[in-house]
């Protein structure tokens, strides 16, 4: 028999609500409303139900880590070293397998509505303060016509021959265990306890029509590329009371030409003349809020940084605000005339002596490098 952990997809050291929250998602994934007609899902259903049956009650939990399959193979024959055990697993599938206990019905329970996924491309700037755009859907909606029964007229439904309008079958099946029935969703009607004579002329008996429709989406301030936003509800509508799925827009933001995004910090290269570097200067520094004006002190060096505090993005996150990176490249000018070429070489021999030793000590440190 197969790992009742690796049913529910779950670690043998799961907590409870690990196994309770897997649980509920594989019911769902194969939820017979959801696959109609489908066995292998029937099958698997049956498969999750009783390794749940087992896992959720700590103390078949704690006999099926100790002794595994064994206990299976005691409760099928009622004796042996695990003979011990059938008590504990006849209680299992009588639970499982009697009147009292059934898979899900579409009879009883709606079927919930698929969510869309729409992709929407925004600018920079819109990522940055946040936007509203209307996003076109075309949304699976209740027919107005059959309110969903896919029938015609009410005349038009009939209770189902095989379940007699319970929307349930019993199976019964011989087991290792002896014979056992199952109450599970009727195959002929899917668990509607109805059969359509006439289907309706509007949906074609599918219970839902196409809609167009515009909805209006807000982009929050800091979202970034293949970030997604939420509308809950806002999917394909549910058939037969079941919840309405959500509408998904993800998000692809065009890059700006200046700016480079790091998570909420930003990073901006800003050329600046030699002249500037050398003597400081008040320069102007774009951000996504403007122009700031900030002084840069003298001598300053190609490759130094400032930072803006306060001038990135917002976190969607933590709602921090990420700081401006500016990183200072000093522009080396490449067509001068010759009197500024003159007046270079002038202002270089006034530098030589302070240029001569910084050089000698670097290359003092090469030469030890190699020795």
């Amino acid at each position: 028999m197969k790992d009742l952990y690796e049913i529910l997809e779950v670690d043998s050291k799961a907590s409870y609500e690990e196994i309770k929250k897997s649980y509920r998602r594989l019911a769902k994934k194969f939820h017979p409303d959801l696959n109609p007609g489908d066995k292998e899902a029937e099958a698997k259903l049956k498969e999750i139900n009783l390794a749940y049956e087992v896992l959720s009650k700590e103390d078949k939990r704690r006999d099926y880590d100790r002794f595994g399959d064994k206990i299976f193979e005691g409760a099928a024959s009622g004796r042996g070293e695990y003979g011990g055990f059938s008590d504990l697993f006849s209680d299992i599938f009588s639970d499982f397998f009697s009147g009292s206990y059934s898979t899900y019905s579409s009879n009883s329970r709606g079927v919930p509505g698929d969510d869309i996924l729409k992709e929407v491309t925004i600018d920079f700037k819109d990522a940055y303060k946040g936007v509203k755009r209307e996003i076109q859907v075309r949304r699976k909606t209740v027919c107005t016509k059959c309110h969903g029964s896919g029938a015609e007229s009410e005349e038009d439904l009939e209770t189902c021959p095989v379940c007699h309008g319970s929307g349930q079958e019993t199976i019964s099946s011989r087991t290792a265990f002896g014979l056992f029935q199952q109450v599970t969703t009727c195959h002929n009607c899917d668990g509607s306890g109805k059969i359509i004579k006439k289907k309706c002329s509007k949906c074609s008996g599918e219970g839902f029509i196409y809609k167009n429709e515009k909805i209006s989406v807000d982009i929050p301030a800091g979202i970034d590329s293949q970030m997604a936003v939420r509308v809950s509800g806002k999917g394909h509508e549910g058939l037969k009371g079941g919840e309405n799925g959500d509408l998904l827009v993800r998000v692809t933001v065009n890059p700006s030409q200046i700016f480079k995004r790091e998570g909420s910090d930003l990073l901006l290269e800003l050329p600046i003349r030699f002249t500037q570097a050398v003597l400081g200067d008040e320069i102007e520094i774009p951000t996504m809020d403007g122009i700031e004006k900030f002084t840069i002190p003298k001598g300053v060096q190609s490759g130094e940084i400032i930072t803006l505090r306060n001038k990135g993005f917002v976190s969607l996150r933590s709602k921090k605000i990420g700081d401006l990176y500016v990183k200072l490249n000093i522009v080396t000018p490449t067509n001068i005339n010759k009197d500024q070429e003159e007046l270079l070489r002038e202002l270089d021999k006034s530098f030589g002596e302070e240029v001569s030793d910084k050089k000698s000590r670097f290359f003092d440190k090469v030469k030890d490098l190699f020795e």
